[in-house]
């Protein structure tokens, strides 16, 4: 299953949001919380999380991680 999530948004991806959803856990927020405070309906929140036949934009995975007063840094690295 992971290889099929890494597919649709890559396996970074994954992996962010799979530390961005601990950190949610950890402050005790629910996926409908996140999603008032980003603005959006709970299911797009649910989505995001579990990459369900979504391509994510930067934008709101940056929102996802402000609702906790976290930003998103990105590196560039040269492919293997």
């Amino acid at each position: 299953m992971i290889r099929a999530l890494a597919e649709l948004n890559g396996p970074e991806y994954v992996s962010l949001m799979a530390e961005l959803v601990r950190l949610r856990r950890q402050r005790g927020l629910s996926q409908k919380e996140v999603a008032g405070r980003m603005g959006v309906h709970p299911a797009t929140v649910c989505r995001m999380e579990q990459n369900v036949s979504v391509e994510v934009r930067v934008s709101q995975v940056q929102a996802y991680a402000q609702t906790m007063g976290l930003r998103v840094a990105m590196v560039i690295t040269v492919a293997s």
